[in-house]
């Protein structure tokens, strides 16, 4: 343990995994409240009205938070030049995603369907979001990972405790919780505040030329995060339009279960992230990122496949019955959840590089397969029809991905899925050399 510890890629991953393991441990307690607490409508409806804040909060975040990391890491920019810029885009691109998220309301019909209370209090949700994007950008470019870790998990401690409140009160429907979502990441953003403060003054402006060089980079990267949040929440959309308010519910519970097995990999992808993009030597560090892949994915498979044949017993005695539907939904999902930590892990290596638009073709192909297909299967199979529109969209894309990073860094296909004998020794050193 006190080697880990003193091993600084290791050390910072065995804080994030530390927290993301309590995040998720917050995160499933929320949802079994929230679930038992409105039932599978009510479920879906507020699933469905804070799918367009996060889909908008993608797309206006405009990379930000990854050319924060990447200027920053590089010193290209002084901190100050580079606070008083992120401020200043975040003021713009809060507006305009505001005025995105309205249209998106209006034409998706979701706003005559749940009123303008419920989609006003969401849309505060956005430019809070934005902030503390964009603040965690700077903790990753600073190294900050174990103070990132402790806010985030307060965050999400400050969430369950307040749906914990409204369970027990009775007084939990789709607005309260809506307001517990507004809640959570304005404590993020207060904490961004007070902890980059210590690096520079908090006042937007402009410097010439600095805004236009962090979305040379950033809007790449935020189109290519986009299309990959679009394949993940554009099926909860099709479904409630399709289907209705209850399938989404029954959606949500099976998806949401699969997704937490993301935290884990997701504390390593940001570490990943941020030393690549420090890194010197990239194709030496695609290296380590294969061995970090490869020692995901089966540690993953394992912990997957025991979930895949409990779900049966797990989904109606955690959230009852009434969500029998979502075990299918769940054991449908799984497979494609462990073939996206393929392109997860692999797209934050080339996204530290600042070069986050690689594979972009392959991205938007398998959005619109993913589009086709829930077309194809909503109507006939429903929630697990679309579920598995999803697990097929994410193989493809894996598969593909794969292949184009094996390409770019001289690596065989073969090597970043199979084990040799010195894989164990390389990945202890995985932050040497």
């Amino acid at each position: 343990m006190f080697r880990i510890l003193t091993n600084k890629f290791l050390a910072d991953s065995f804080f994030l995994v530390v927290g993301r393991l309590f995040m998720a441990l917050c995160g499933i307690l929320a949802s079994i409240l929230i679930a038992r607490g409105l039932g599978p409508e009510k479920k879906g409806a507020l699933t469905t009205i804070l799918t367009i804040p996060v889909l908008v909060q993608y797309l206006a975040d405009m990379g930000i938070r990854q050319s924060v990391a990447y200027f920053m890491g590089h010193k290209i920019h002084s901190d100050q030049i580079i606070i008083s810029t992120v401020l200043l885009l975040s003021v713009i691109f809060s507006f305009i995603g505001v005025l995105i998220a309205l249209i998106a309301y209006g034409v998706s019909g979701i706003i005559f369907s749940y009123g303008w209370f419920s989609v006003s209090i969401a849309i505060i949700i956005l430019p809070i979001s934005l902030f503390s994007s964009y603040f965690i950008g700077i903790l990753l470019a600073k190294q900050e990972i174990r103070l990132l870790a402790f806010v985030q998990g307060f965050e999400r401690a400050g969430y369950f405790l307040l749906t914990l409140g409204l369970f027990f009160v009775g007084m939990m429907s789709v607005e309260s919780m809506l307001l517990v979502s507004v809640f959570s990441p304005f404590v993020l953003m207060m904490f961004g505040f007070l902890i980059v403060s210590r690096y520079g003054e908090l006042s937007p402006k402009y410097i010439p030329g600095v805004p236009i060089e962090f979305l040379k980079i950033g809007s790449i990267n935020a189109l290519a995060i986009f299309v990959i949040v679009l394949m993940y929440r554009i099926d909860i959309i099709m479904l409630e339009r399709m289907k209705g308010a209850y399938f989404v519910g029954v959606y949500s519970i099976g998806v949401g279960v699969a997704e937490f097995l993301w935290l884990v990999p997701r504390a390593l992808t940001m570490v990943l992230f941020a030393r690549s993009s420090i890194a010197k030597d990239y194709f030496s560090f695609a290296k380590k990122t294969v061995m970090l892949l490869k020692f995901t994915l089966w540690c993953s498979l394992l912990f997957m496949s025991i979930l895949f044949f409990l779900t049966p017993y797990l989904i109606p005695l955690v959230y009852g019955i009434e969500y029998n539907d979502s075990v299918a939904v769940l054991q449908a999902i799984i497979p494609g959840i462990w073939f996206s930590l393929v392109f997860k892990i692999l797209h934050a290596d080339m996204a530290g590089r600042g070069k986050p638009g690689t594979g972009m073709n392959i991205f938007i192909s398998c959005l619109l397969l993913n589009v086709v297909l829930n077309f194809l299967w909503i109507p006939i199979y429903g929630a697990i029809g679309s579920a598995w529109a999803s697990s097929v969209s994410y193989a493809v894309l894996a598969v593909l991905f794969a292949i184009k990073y094996a390409r770019i860094n001289d690596i065989s296909f073969v090597e970043m899925f199979v084990f040799s004998v010195n894989d164990l020794k390389s990945v202890i050193k995985i932050a040497k050399g």
